[in-house]
């Protein structure tokens, strides 16, 4: 799958980068929708399913029945924790908006993984030209949407993409600078500090655009 490419020529991934509705840095919320959005689990799943509870007792705590007990009601307490956190969001998902927003949520958290994937299997062709194909083009793609979820993904799985170049010879975050995307651009702040060269060539390029950025309006 991370290896086909579309009619029009974009890689799997550069084609899921343009869909900036499917990360959260590409969907807008007000503030209590933000709020629900922190909140909601991905999947309700997840706190349905009882701990185990068959695992035999800590051999240091037999002669310890005190500690025993403690850890049962520990683990009887936890578990009745995640029931009432999952009945509550079932209750919640009667909202229609509520719903909406958890399975925005999981649409999110399913195109993050998969564009995980697609970088592992990229990088797993040991093909310096396959990594230009597919990389590049998704790299800059992201970049030019905000989309810095995608762009952090790559770098972290290829660092040696942020010496990409455009058609216009800009690398990844002077194009975060002319679409005023300061997510992308804060990403610099993350990386390898032994790569100082890299660094002050970056700060060189915030500088030239600051200007600029700031004339036609603040970042995005």
């Amino acid at each position: 799958m991370a290896t086909m490419m579309s009619s029009n020529g974009d890689s799997s991934l550069a084609a899921i980068a343009s869909k900036a509705s499917a990360f959260p840095s590409g969907s807008c919320f007000n503030r209590w929708q933000s709020l629900i959005y922190s909140c909601v689990p991905v999947m309700l799943d997840n706190y349905a399913d009882p701990p185990n509870t068959n695992n035999p007792p800590n051999a240091s705590n037999i002669e310890d029945p005190g500690s025993n007990c403690q850890g049962f009601l520990q683990m009887q307490m936890s578990m009745v924790r995640k029931k009432l956190h999952f009945v509550f969001w079932q209750v919640a998902e009667l909202v229609p908006h509520i719903k909406h927003i958890r399975e925005k949520k999981l649409i999110h958290h399913q195109a993050l993984q998969l564009v995980k994937c697609l970088c592992e299997e990229i990088l797993s062709l040991n093909d310096s030209s396959a990594y230009d194909s597919h990389f590049k083009g998704a790299l800059f793609e992201a970049a030019r949407q905000g989309i810095h979820e995608v762009v952090e993904e790559i770098l972290d799985t290829f660092p040696a993409a942020k010496l990409f170049t455009d058609e216009e010879s800009h690398v990844i975050f002077q194009v975060a600078v002319i679409e005023r995307w300061e997510n992308v651009f804060k990403l610099l702040y993350h990386m390898n500090a032994e790569d100082k060269q890299f660094y002050r060539l970056c700060r060189l390029i915030w500088q030239q655009h600051l200007a600029f950025s700031w004339k036609i309006g603040t970042f995005k």
